[in-house]
């Protein structure tokens, strides 16, 4: 398989795996409210806040990674 392809499939994955793990919040939004006493106000609140952090770190992790490349970003965490 080509770099192209082996990065496309890659990236469709990770997008698929996202979908999932949001819809799966959704259906468990129910359970999550009575387990910590919270109120659809501030259940939708938590929901905005995590959509605002996934584009705040796409828009601050993406062009980093283009510029270093994943490997110097994965073995920066082990230091």
């Amino acid at each position: 398989m080509s770099s192209r392809r082996f990065l496309f499939a890659c990236a469709c994955l990770g997008m698929l795996t996202f979908g999932v793990v949001l819809t799966t919040l959704g259906s468990l939004l129910p359970s999550i409210m009575t387990r910590f006493s919270i109120g659809k106000a501030e259940a939708g609140s938590l929901f905005l806040l995590m959509s605002f952090g996934i584009l705040a770190s796409s828009l601050v992790f993406g062009p980093l990674v283009d510029r270093y490349g994943y490997r110097v970003i994965l073995l920066a965490r082990r230091r």
